[in-house]
């Protein structure tokens, strides 16, 4: 428990900020939109996890029907994307053949950030957060 580690980060943005970071999440997942497999349910906004097991069990279904072995594996990756650390995720964007100019600009908006942990009144010392 003292150790920043065990804590999900949350940025507290001004207004400004939290509109700048919504206009630049729209664009970038327009952009990525025709990248993302068809079959990707979570994290993107029309599929869901009710949708993937409703066509899990579409499968499934028949399969148990006809007395077939079915295996398995469900992993549940619903804050991987909170401890993604943000170079590899800018990275990515430049694989991904994102022009070098945005690329660049993400670099630099995530560099230098520095963070803290608050619990209750207690705040732990400042550490470096960004890329």
């Amino acid at each position: 428990m003292n150790h920043v580690e065990n804590y999900r980060g949350i940025s507290i943005l001004c207004c400004l900020g939290k509109l700048f970071e919504t206009v630049v999440h729209l664009f970038l997942n327009n952009a990525a939109k025709p990248l993302i497999s068809e079959f990707q349910h979570g994290f993107v906004e029309r599929p869901s996890t009710t949708t993937n097991l409703m066509e899990y069990s579409n499968t499934l279904f028949p399969a148990v029907e006809s007395r077939c072995q079915v295996d398995s594996i469900y992993v549940d990756f619903s804050q991987a994307s909170d401890v993604v650390p943000h170079i590899l995720v800018v990275d990515k964007l430049s694989d991904l053949g994102f022009p070098s100019w945005i690329v660049d600009w993400l670099k630099s908006y995530l560099t230098g950030r520095i963070g803290f942990v608050q619990v209750d009144h207690e705040v732990s010392a400042s550490f470096d957060c960004g890329l």
